[in-house]
C-alpha cells in the first residue's frame, strides 16, 4: 500500500453524454488518519493543490494538482473514500471578495492511485446546485427549475407535480440526475420552492437524502449551543464582549465538548449562526481562543473530533484554525487554505 495518495483528475466538460466513472483502488492508509487529519485546498503558483494534512503529526500528502484558482472549491466524497468530486463553484465565494469573474466553473473527479484521467460532462440546462455521490457510489447532480406560473396540477419534465397548496417563495422543481453508462438520467422531479430562507430548493429531491460526505454540508455555520446560566461565567464573557442594544438576539452561548465547554458568540438573522468570536476556560479563567482578533461577523463552522476543534469560515472553509482542547492551544492556522474539513471517516 502506498504511503501517499495519488489521484486521477476528471475534467468536467459542458455537454453530455456522461462517461463511465474512473476506476479506483482504495489506497488510503486509514491507520495514518488521526483525529487531527485535515483535507484542504491551497493555491500554489498557477494551480490549486488538494492536500491531506495532519498538523499534529506534521505530515502532508499532495492528492491532486488542478490548474487554476482555488476560489469556490467544494469537495464531495465517494462512500468508500476511494475517490472524490471537486467542484470549483462560482457561487461559493462569499467572504472571498466581490470579484467572481476569475471563478470559472470547473468540476473534477479525483480517483486514488490509478492515475487515470477521464472527462465527464454535466447535464445541460439549469446550473448545478450540488454534485455528490449517493450511498451506492453513483454520481448525482442536482439543479432547480423555476416554475413561475405554477398553479394546480401540471407536468414538469414529464413528471406530474401538484402546486395546488400555496407556499412561500417561488415555486420550482428540484431535478436529480444520475450518471449512468448511457449518460445522465433524470431520476426525479420534485415540487419545491426557492427564493426564501426556508426553501428546500434542490434538496427536496429524494436522492438528496442519501448523499455521502461533502464539504458544503460539513461547513454549515450552525451548532447546538445552549444558554449560559452561570452568573460568574456570564460576567467573565461580558468582559470579552457585550451584546449590543441594536442586536439583542446576538450574544454568548455554550457548546458542550468532550473536553470542557466552548463559549460561542451567536449572530441572529433569520437563523442563528456560529461566529469566530470564541472563548474557553484556561488557567487564566475564561479567555478568548488564540488567533486573530475575534470577529462576530465572520460566520464559521465548528467541528470537534476527539480533542481537536476545527474552526473555518462557513461554506467556503477559508481561514481554518485547529485547536487542541486539552492543551488549550492553537496547532494550525492558514490564511490561504479553502474548503478545509476533517478528513472524512
Amino acid at each position: 500500500m502506498k504511503s501517499s495518495l495519488a489521484f486521477a483528475v476528471l475534467v468536467a466538460c459542458g455537454n453530455p453524454p456522461a462517461r463511465e466513472p474512473i476506476a479506483s483502488t482504495p489506497t488510503t492508509q486509514r491507520e495514518r488518519v488521526t483525529d487531527s487529519t485535515l483535507v484542504l485546498f491551497e493555491p500554489e503558483a498557477d494551480a490549486c493543490v488538494v492536500r491531506r494534512r495532519d498538523p499534529v503529526a506534521r505530515t502532508s500528502d499532495e492528492l491532486g494538482r488542478i490548474p487554476g484558482t482555488c476560489r469556490g472549491a467544494r469537495i464531495a466524497w465517494h462512500p468508500q473514500l476511494d475517490r472524490a468530486v471537486v467542484w470549483f463553484d462560482p457561487g461559493n465565494v462569499l467572504g472571498l471578495g466581490k470579484d467572481t469573474r476569475e471563478v470559472r466553473e470547473r468540476v473534477f473527479e479525483l480517483a486514488l492511485a490509478s492515475g487515470a484521467i477521464k472527462p465527464v460532462t454535466l447535464p445541460t440546462g439549469d446550473p448545478a446546485r450540488e454534485i455528490a455521490y449517493a450511498a451506492d457510489g453513483t454520481l448525482d447532480v442536482f439543479s432547480e427549475q423555476e416554475v413561475p406560473k405554477a398553479a394546480g396540477k401540471m407536468t414538469v419534465r414529464g413528471h406530474p407535480l401538484d402546486f395546488s397548496d400555496p407556499s412561500d417563495g417561488m415555486p420550482a422543481a428540484a431535478l436529480a440526475f444520475r450518471r449512468t453508462g448511457a449518460g445522465w438520467q433524470l431520476t426525479s422531479v420534485t415540487r419545491t420552492t426557492t427564493g426564501w430562507d426556508y426553501a428546500a430548493g434542490w434538496s427536496a429531491a429524494p436522492e438528496a437524502q442519501t448523499l455521502g460526505p461533502r464539504s458544503f454540508d460539513l461547513l454549515d455555520g450552525h451548532a447546538d449551543t445552549q444558554p449560559i446560566t452561570d452568573a460568574a461565567t456570564r460576567t467573565a464573557l461580558d468582559a470579552i464582549a457585550v451584546t449590543s442594544p441594536d442586536a439583542e438576539d446576538d450574544g454568548w452561548t455554550v457548546l458542550a465538548t468532550p473536553h470542557g465547554p466552548l463559549y460561542v458568540w451567536m449572530m441572529t438573522g433569520e437563523f442563528t449562526y456560529t461566529t469566530r468570536r470564541l472563548a474557553w476556560r484556561s488557567r487564566e479563567g475564561v479567555t478568548p481562543l488564540p488567533g486573530p482578533p475575534l470577529d462576530s461577523n465572520d460566520l464559521v463552522e465548528l467541528a470537534v473530533r476527539g480533542r481537536y476543534l476545527l474552526v473555518a469560515s462557513s461554506r467556503t472553509g477559508s481561514h481554518p484554525q485547529l485547536y487542541d482542547l486539552v492543551e488549550r492551544e492553537q496547532v494550525f492556522a492558514s490564511d490561504t487554505a479553502l474548503a478545509t474539513t476533517f478528513w472524512p471517516r
